[in-house]
């Protein structure tokens, strides 16, 4: 049985690691760089960087960021995220250090999809879906734009799974929120050959015992709470109520 995780999850804008409320406001945090070295160092799962404003600017992935990572020499997997847009882009990315790429405004583009599932395999995708509630209907949030797009259902993400490993449900609205990421979308996902990662407002050690119970969800990802007070990692990862969760490997 594969062991449940918790990703630490940091957000860049402008290069510089933030606090997202809502995919609309953000408070600096420092040198995303530094986050890297604290997490690596606590011993976390994985982390997952996403660099927000790089697709909105037509920027391409942060090659720099991403190499200045690799010369730290960290042993913790690294998931990267944004600007990506083409199959070179996302070979690039794997080429700078990352294990895995993070994708979002490519999850309806099958075609490019399909290129880098052939250059880099599935196992090396994650798909990223966020998510908005309204009216008690989840639709998929472009955050970009801030508009709601197409209705999600289980056959929106039965499609994506011959694309990626994993699929992360980002919870758009409820983003920054403490202990309040929307459970029921969770009503929505189908028993595939692909495992879930659930994001946004999540914070409390119940809450998350509560989403990892579900058998397909594989991980959570955290961004804010972890910078509230130093080791909140292992704070977290001790108090959580799962045979099946990774044992924390931290660091002193």
């Amino acid at each position: 049985m594969l062991k449940k995780r918790i990703i630490a999850s940091i957000i860049v804008k402008k290069d510089i690691a933030m606090q997202s409320f809502s995919y609309s406001s953000y408070l600096p945090i420092g040198d995303p760089v530094i986050l890297v070295e604290n997490f690596d160092r606590w011993g976390v799962d994985e982390i997952l960087v996403h660099s927000i404003d790089r697709s909105k600017d037509s920027l391409g992935p942060d090659i720099k960021l991403l190499k200045r990572i690799a010369s730290m020499g960290i042993s913790t997997p690294l998931i990267y995220g944004g600007g990506i847009q083409s199959v070179e882009e996302g070979i690039s990315v794997i080429h700078s250090g990352a294990e895995r790429l993070s994708l979002c405004s490519l999850i309806t583009n099958t075609e490019i999809l399909k290129q880098l599932v052939s250059k880099i395999g599935k196992q090396a995708i994650i798909l990223s879906v966020p998510f908005y509630e309204k009216n008690k209907t989840f639709y998929l949030y472009n955050y970009l734009n801030k508009t709601l797009e197409q209705e999600l259902n289980k056959d929106f993400f039965t499609r994506l799974q011959d694309y990626c490993s994993e699929i992360i449900l980002i919870d758009a609205k409820n983003d920054g929120g403490l202990n309040s990421f929307n459970y029921d979308i969770c009503n929505l996902i189908p028993s595939l050959s692909i495992d879930f990662i659930c994001f946004g407002g999540i914070t409390d050690s119940i809450q998350i015992t509560r989403i990892l119970s579900h058998q397909n969800i594989q991980a959570v990802a955290i961004a804010n709470s972890l910078s509230y007070r130093e080791h909140q990692y292992q704070l977290i990862k001790n108090s959580i109520k799962l045979e099946n969760i990774r044992e924390s490997k931290y660091q002193k």
